[in-house]
């Protein structure tokens, strides 16, 4: 994406759909304008997208003498993080930090590769239940960070079908004007 009003306004204008445009190309454009727009659905819906959920839209196309090929995609790391939020409503089990152990973006910093953290079991009242601890955390009450929980993300982006749908009636609606 890019990163400041020169790259921003240069990036409009190389995608801007002109009349001159030959009809692959006006689809080519349109369906540019169609993965941008389906990524700032996403990131609107989400709370505080990191650049990773930013850069969840792929979009690629190839152009020959029989005609142009375009395709706008999730992205195969993103896809697993976003798929819950897209297409169904189910759990979710994921660590739930508990207050103040998140960072800007609401993440447990170090989880993907467990630096200082570890995963316990603890049994209380005959309920069991998974949390993670802090190892470096020199006091009893400072360890605890989050618990093992089954969530549902209520934020939902639409079905595959829908926005699908959205997507092409966009392309459509460029190109025939």
């Amino acid at each position: 994406m890019a990163r400041n009003a020169r790259d921003i306004q240069r990036d409009l204008e190389k995608w801007r759909i002109k009349e001159t445009d030959s009809f692959c190309k006006k689809v080519t454009k349109a369906s540019k304008l169609a993965s941008v727009n389906l990524q700032r659905k996403i990131n609107g819906r989400i709370d505080r997208p990191t650049n990773f959920t930013q850069q969840a839209v792929g979009f690629s196309f190839k152009i020959d003498r029989i005609g142009s090929v375009n395709r706008i995609y999730i992205k195969d790391a993103q896809a697993r993080y976003l798929a819950p939020l897209i297409d169904s409503n189910k759990e979710v089990s994921k660590f739930v930090p508990l207050q103040g152990y998140t960072n800007s973006f609401g993440n447990i910093t170090g989880l993907k590769n467990m630096k200082n953290l570890k995963k316990i079991t603890q049994k209380r009242n005959g309920v069991t239940r998974i949390a993670l601890i802090k190892t470096t955390a020199k006091k009893q009450n400072k360890r605890l960070i989050a618990i093992f929980k089954k969530a549902r993300r209520i934020h939902r982006v639409g079905t595959w079908s829908e926005l699908s749908d959205q997507m092409i009636q966009q392309v459509n609606r460029v190109v025939m004007r």
